[in-house]
């Protein structure tokens, strides 16, 4: 190997040592000059979820699209921060089925969609959860207009603060967008052998492959960034209408008013009562069988070893005589 070639090997060992020393050596910090250039951060969030993801530094002053009141003013502290907000609710709800209607209309309205569904009805009452993706801005208001929907016994949320990870992220891509720019310039100059190519185009295609998985961890980042996560857990016992408790005849009107509901109720769990005990004898009838014999056999054996017992016994005594 010439001195020319050994010179384009230190090149490109030095170029990656670089690389790998600005992505280690980086610090993580808020001023203007760390943050990646906004060229470049266009170019990785380019797409709905890139651009989704400005929707957090242009919310000032805009309406909650979910109940019609305003967001309060932003804190000038949190501007440019890159938050990821998660919620959870519980609600309890007089129809299941009019309060899922209402919220998705509602999520329509506010510019999200319905991420995930479970329902289960049993015993007379119906519960239902959904997973809510929501735009950032309307998030607040839209966790305080539940107690419309329903009565609120449980709520709450949590906000996690991603903006050092997301400029880490911005700043390695960038870094390594320039040390795989100066690899293709390698390329391009065709002053050395082919040996010596190959070594340069694998290790570009390796920072290609890094830059990849970089962008991919980012836009996921902008995701969550630009739509929060709410998750709702409504239920609704059984349908039951209830007379004012002031009145005197009351608890008689209650009683007649709820017996078919009640009587329901009662039928259905007597169904699976008997269910159970049908299901545990058809479960077990063949150890029944099994154990069974096994029981008759062993009584026979103890039997006819108890009857050759009294058999010798006469024997042994006339032997003595």
């Amino acid at each position: 190997m010439t001195l020319r070639h050994v010179g384009l090997l230190v090149l490109v060992l030095a170029l990656a040592a670089a690389c790998m020393a600005a992505d280690k050596d980086a610090p993580l910090s808020m001023s203007a000059e760390m943050a990646p250039a906004p060229e470049a951060t266009a170019t990785l969030t380019d797409g709905p979820v890139g651009r989704a993801s400005a929707m957090d530094e242009s919310a000032a002053g805009q309406a909650a699209p979910s109940g019609g009141e305003a967001e309060p003013a932003p804190n000038p502290a949190l501007l440019g921060r890159k938050l990821i907000r998660d919620g959870e609710a519980t609600l309890k709800v007089k129809d299941v089925d009019v309060a899922r209607a209402e919220l998705e209309a509602r999520v329509q309205r506010a510019g999200g969609f319905v991420a995930g569904v479970q329902h289960q009805r049993y015993a007379g009452a119906d519960r239902l959860d959904l997973t809510l993706r929501l735009p950032t801005d309307g998030f607040s208001g839209f966790v305080r207009d539940l107690s419309t929907v329903g009565f609120v016994e449980q709520e709450s949320a949590d906000v996690q603060d991603v903006t050092d990870q997301w400029i880490d992220l911005g700043r390695r891509i960038s870094t390594k967008e320039k040390l795989a720019a100066r690899l293709e310039e390698l390329i391009h100059n065709k002053s050395y052998q082919f040996r010596d190519l190959l070594e340069v185009e694998r290790e570009l295609a390796r920072l290609r492959l890094e830059i990849e998985q970089l962008e991919g961890a980012l836009r996921g980042l902008d995701d969550r960034i630009a739509l929060s996560t709410l998750r709702i857990h409504l239920y609704q016992d059984a349908r039951e209408r209830v007379a004012p408790p002031d009145g005197v005849f009351a608890p008689l009107t209650n009683a007649i008013e709820n017996a078919g509901a009640r009587f329901k109720g009662s039928a259905q769990a007597l169904m699976k009562f008997i269910g159970f005990f049908i299901t545990l004898a058809v479960v077990g009838l063949p150890w029944l069988v099994v154990g069974g014999g096994a029981v008759a056999l062993l009584i026979a054996l103890i039997k006819w070893i108890a009857r050759r017992q009294r058999r010798k016994t006469p024997e042994a005594t006339n032997s003595r005589r």
